[in-house]
């Protein structure tokens, strides 16, 4: 499952909600591919090309289209407008629910940058197995060079025997040195990328967000029958109506019992949808800092 483009407004590439911005994974930060389609290239090394789901607002089809020509009908499913990660992954789900109802899922934000795929597949694998082990939500976490304020944390608990610890908390500091704090502690950056089963996650979304899952599943009680397919005219209501959802925080934070976490080998991964580091992807330090300090931000990034 790729989450891949139309955050909110307001989002952290987003300067002051301007739209015209292009979401991450459609840019060409340097030069090569979309950065979509290395994405989709190592899913294709995990699974099966038919069990890729690659999610997005509906405004946003027509420009993946290049990095999907070549991929089975079905992997873009489509928000009517963008939710964000929470209705994002609902939507998803009930797609591979029907499918699978016993099935894994592996989510993978398509705003990372990997310097080394193989390193980071390597990673996704022992993650899809600790996930199958433990019958839990598998995270991936990020080891942080520097605190970052702002930025979501993951704590995690003893480590058990076979590579996966527990969660005590998810945080988001406000200041640099509860970020410090969080560091020495051995706190891992949230990145993302995580694996379970449709079942686990089922379990976690019906406890943390119950009348939300109720409300794609069209039933009138939370949770109580099978998964039934929403038409388009109903799912085009529905995310008209909905609020703005972080999956993190609405879902994984109200499931610490369900949660594991370990950290991925090194493999130079940067989260691209904050601002200054996609900056830095594209222009190089000199060059980031010139266009933080451009009076039209929003002009430079669509350039």
């Amino acid at each position: 499952m790729l989450l891949a483009g139309g955050r909110p407004p307001g989002s952290a590439f987003e300067p002051g909600a301007r739209r015209s911005v292009l979401p991450v994974a459609q840019r060409r930060l340097d030069g090569g591919r979309m950065l979509l389609s290395r994405h989709l290239e190592q899913a294709a090394c995990l699974v099966p090309r038919e069990r890729v789901r690659v999610v997005a607002a509906e405004d946003q089809a027509a420009a993946l289209e290049p990095a999907l020509r070549d991929w089975p009908a079905g992997t873009l499913l489509t928000e009517p407008v963008a939710r964000g990660s929470l209705p994002a992954m609902l939507l998803a789900w009930l797609d591979l629910a029907f499918a699978e109802p016993e099935g894994r899922v592996l989510v993978i934000p398509a705003d990372r940058r990997i310097g080394d795929p193989r390193t980071h597949e390597v990673s996704l694998r022992r993650l899809l197995r600790l996930a199958d082990e433990s019958q839990r939500i598998a995270l991936l976490g990020a080891r942080a060079a520097v605190p970052e304020p702002g930025r979501l944390w993951v704590m995690p608990s003893a480590t058990s025997p076979g590579g996966l610890a527990g969660v005590r908390t998810f945080e988001r500091p406000a200041s640099e040195s509860r970020a410090e704090n969080l560091l020495s502690a051995g706190g891992l950056l949230y990145s993302g990328c995580f694996a379970t089963s449709t079942r686990v996650l089922h379990r976690a979304a019906c406890q943390a967000v119950p009348h939300l899952v109720a409300a794609f599943l069209g039933l009138e009680e939370p949770c109580r029958r099978q998964p039934s397919a929403l038409d388009p005219d109903r799912r085009r209501e529905l995310f008209n109506r909905l609020a703005p959802g972080h999956l993190a925080e609405q879902v994984l934070a109200r499931s610490l019992g369900l949660l594991g976490v370990v950290p991925q080998a090194e493999c130079g991964w940067q989260d691209l949808g904050r601002r200054q580091v996609a900056l830095d992807a594209r222009w190089g330090g000199a060059g980031a800092a010139e266009a933080r300090h451009d009076p039209h931000p929003a002009r430079v990034l669509a350039g």
